[in-house]
């Protein structure tokens, strides 16, 4: 007798219920999945919950037996009669007998039977799977493709069988339930709990769920198990093949029927967690291991299979992968030992040293360790994997792995990613001071570089502890591991060293050459490492013009190689948009995530710079809040950035603090810079700023000229950038036209090769007037002072729109309503060319039409 089950699940039955649904074409329901799915309690509480006097339901469960054609014959005909009664009685009268004279026409008979049949007649076929007779699975698949179409269906099984359902799917009136459906989601599985009278909080249902995966079998065991124990959370929470019951139903629904070789293979491949079909074969010691799990996967064994970009993949359900795992140590010790260490070795010749550091770790083997982690260093020290997934492996370590110096100081270097310096540092003096300590090789490569960061993180630990960085370097030389991209991560480092330093040559050099040695050792973390650095130098230097070239270089390296989100990345984008500022250049990029991504490095002046940068480059700031970002709020004592990058927004910062009135604040800035700086042009640009914005004319004159005469050395181009425009300033305002004009045009001269006009909204009317003096005086950099002339006749602090020569020429034909033939005709280029240059123009100037491209144009000075 059939009875209901104690857990409704409405989301599913609705599907069986759909075989009714008026104007539905689905006619079949294949309900297909592993054993302990509940599968056929599916079905037993659909027949249940059916309402009384529906048409009548046979249950047909097929056995061994069944692949006999005669008795799958009178097996049919016995589950029809019993469901039907006297509406059959006739049809199965005239089925003949297994061997009789009119047997050959049993098949029509059988047909007949179902025709007999009242309308809306439903046969369940439970176990179909175990049918695998050529003549008895012809003859089903015969007798339900010509059955009465309001006969319903449903075929149960752990997979389809055969041919059975092969031509009902390709009319499209089957609909399929599977192992994904049939799995419990959190809600099912809490109901089923609470009908064991077990009401579990989040994180215990959440910790059956994950060791269950919902699947049916599991749960159901895991509440009985509990019910019987006097601590039922330590049960589920713990659940797992250590549980006897659990173990024998996968022994008896699972393993019992495979033979020896095919269960070798399941054991030798349950060691990792995914398993491709290369591993598997490695693993099992032969090629036919992807064929069985091939085969376990049609059959809907505990498995599953899965297709990711780099092929497909296979997975044991948890439980599965626990006992088998269990099996393997119970057999023989030894053999997940040896099955780790293969397992380790092929993910490091496939190039996933995560996972193989992972297997390397289970093995307790301190060699096979030591090996991965100095194979892998570039890569786990320049951020490529995840420092905290990482250094939850090495938090495993035994002591001998621990005691190795490679491991820790690659341990260390991952502290510091995620911001534990004290560690790092405790770590190179003890490594530095121990008996094991080297001075040729990896280790000794990985604890100059450990060095190097140690002072890279504080810039202002003095230039003494920077060149004793450098002098390891130099001791070491450029070959001295024997693996090539750490001898290139060497020589970065030792790069960045003199960037802080303010070595710039020096540091370009170095860069040039890791750069080189990183392309060659094929490792494209490292090149963007690089050129995030580059990019720093290139900003430091005042080459601003090909921060956007370093900056699409890098996007492009990191897109190929998935790593988007690497610090040099954001770093090349910070220094772009402050170039982009510079050159007041509007493109509409939202580099909203690297701002936020370079708040939370763990390098102190990446942050204090981003913040500055952010301030002075955000078109949307008042003049009083930008103000409020820029000014000091550190002590001059612990400002972290570096004297090159204090001197490249010196000018800029001074600007915005006094341009919103705030003197003080301006003053404070002067004695900050002056306590980084010392006597330089830096200070005496700022207190330029500071004396002329107070009318001390004189006083700032005097301050510029020791500038302009160079008596005092400038850190950053920048700076004679805004002297020369703060001294024509000056001598406009002392009605020195002739000073005035000279000084304006040697600024253009400094600003013309990388297009810097941003300096001159600053001084936006006393450029005008300088400009509309000497209209066409200005010679080889007139372009630039038309340039400028467009930049403040905008009327506002607003950046302006900055348009390739192609576009601004099209701009410029747009006043004269051509067509777009005739300016593709008149400039060479095609229509679609013209089209798209158009298109940009709209886009930047924020229109939708020529009209509106003309106003928006000559309201900001383009025409």
């Amino acid at each position: 007798m059939l009875t209901r089950s104690t857990t409704e699940r409405r989301r599913l039955l609705d599907v069986l219920d759909r075989l009714y649904l008026e104007g539905s074409e689905q006619r079949t329901v294949a309900i297909t999945a592993p054993a302990g799915s509940g599968k056929t309690v599916l079905a037993t509480d659909w027949v249940c919950r059916r309402a009384p006097g529906s048409a009548p339901t046979a249950w047909l469960t097929i056995i061994d037996a069944d692949n006999d054609i005669r008795v799958l014959r009178a097996a049919i005909a016995t589950a029809v009669a019993r469901a039907c009664g006297e509406a059959v009685a006739t049809a199965v009268q005239r089925i003949p007998a297994a061997g009789s004279r009119e047997y050959h026409n049993a098949a029509v008979r059988m047909s007949e039977l179902l025709d007999a049949a009242p309308r809306g007649f439903c046969l369940i076929v439970d176990d179909a799977h175990l049918l695998r007779d050529a003549a008895a699975l012809e003859e089903f698949a015969e007798l339900l493709r010509w059955a009465p179409e309001t006969m319903r269906v449903v075929v149960i099984g752990r997979f389809d069988p055969p041919l059975l359902l092969t031509r009902s799917r390709m009319t499209g009136t089957v609909a399929d339930i599977t192992a994904d459906e049939l799995a419990f989601t959190p809600g099912e599985a809490q109901e089923l709990m609470k009908r064991h009278h077990l009401d579990l909080d989040a994180s215990v249902l959440a910790s059956v769920m994950a060791t269950t995966e919902g699947w049916a079998g599991g749960l159901q065991l895991a509440a009985l198990t509990a019910t019987r124990s006097p601590d039922p959370v330590a049960v589920l929470t713990g659940y797992g093949v250590d549980n006897r019951a659990l173990s024998d139903y996968l022994v008896d629904e699972f393993i019992t029927s495979l033979r020896p070789e095919t269960k070798r293979i399941l054991i030798a491949t349950a060691v990792p967690e995914v398993v491709s079909a290369t591993l598997a074969n490695r693993l099992a010691g032969t090629s036919k291991a992807v064929v069985v799990l091939e085969a376990l996967v049609r059959s809907n064994f505990l498995i599953s299979r899965e297709v990711t970009t780099d092929g497909a993949v296979y997975r044991y359900h948890p439980l599965m992968r626990a006992y088998l795992q269990a099996e393997a140590c119970s057999l023989e010790p030894s053999a997940i030992g040896v099955l780790e260490r293969r397992a380790a070795e092929w993910y490091l010749e496939h190039d996933h040293p995560l996972d193989a550091l992972s297997h390397a770790m289970n093995t307790a083997d301190t060699d096979a360790v030591t090996d991965i982690v100095e194979r892998s260093a570039t890569r786990l020290l320049i951020g490529e994997l995840p420092p905290t997934d990482v250094l939850a492996l090495l938090d495993r370590a035994t002591d001998d792995m621990v005691a190795d110096p490679s491991v820790r100081l690659v341990t260390a270097m991952l502290r510091l990613e995620v911001g534990d310096v004290a560690p790092a540092a405790a770590a190179l003096s003890n490594v530095e001071n121990s008996a094991r300590n080297t001075t040729t090789g990896t280790a000794a490569v990985l604890r100059a570089i450990l060095r190097a960061r140690l002072s890279l993180l504080d810039s202002r630990s003095g230039a003494d502890e920077a060149t004793a960085a450098l002098t390891r370097f130099a001791d070491l030389g450029e070959h001295a591991s024997n693996r090539a991209d750490l001898n290139a991560a060497a020589i970065y480092h030792r790069g960045l060293i003199e960037l802080m330093l303010g070595r710039l040559d020096e540091a370009d050099g170095h860069l040039t050459d890791a750069y080189a040695h990183a392309r060659a050792s094929h490792s494209p973390a490292l090149e963007v490492h690089c050129l995030g650095a580059q990019a720093e130098s290139a900003a430091l230097r005042g080459r601003f013009g090909a921060l956007a070239e370093l900056t699409d270089h890098a996007e492009t390296l990191a897109a190929a190689g998935d790593l988007a989100d690497i610090e040099p990345v954001h770093l090349c984008r910070m220094y772009a948009a402050y170039a982009a500022h510079l050159r007041t250049d509007v493109d509409g990029t939202d580099i909203g995530p690297s701002w936020a991504a370079l708040a939370t490095s763990t390098a102190p002046a990446t942050v204090e710079m981003a913040r500055l940068a952010r301030g002075l480059t955000d078109a949307h700031t008042t003049a009083e809040e930008r103000a409020a970002i820029v000014r000091p709020h550190l002590p001059t004592d612990l400002d972290p950035l570096t004297p090159s990058m204090t001197a490249l927004l010196a000018g800029d910062v001074q600007h915005a603090l006094i341009s919103a009135r705030h003197s003080s604040d301006a003053a404070t800035y002067l004695a900050h810079v002056r306590a980084r700086l010392g006597d330089s042009a830096e200070c005496a640009l700022l207190d330029a700023m500071l004396e002329r914005s107070r009318g001390r004319r004189m006083s700032a004159a005097s301050a510029l000229s020791l500038v302009l005469e160079r008596e005092l050395p400038a850190r950053h181009p920048m700076t004679m950038i805004w002297s020369r425009l703060e001294m024509a300033a000056l001598s406009l305002s002392r009605d020195d036209d002739s000073s005035a004009y000279q000084h304006l045009a040697c600024a253009l001269e400094l600003c013309d090769d990388d297009r810097i006009l941003f300096p001159f909204t600053r001084y936006r009317a006393q450029v005008r007037q300088i400009l509309d003096r000497n209209l066409g005086r200005f010679g080889r950099t007139e372009h630039c002072a038309e340039a400028v002339r467009r930049v403040v006749e905008a009327g506002s602090d607003s950046p302006a729109v900055h348009l390739s020569p192609r576009e601004f020429g099209l701009l410029q034909e747009l006043p004269t309503f051509r067509t777009a033939d005739a300016m593709a005709a008149d400039l060479f280029i095609s229509v679609n060319t013209v089209k798209t240059h158009l298109r940009a123009i709209y886009r930047k100037l924020g229109v939708g039409n020529r009209r509106d491209a003309i106003a928006a144009a000559r309201r900001i000075g383009l025409l």
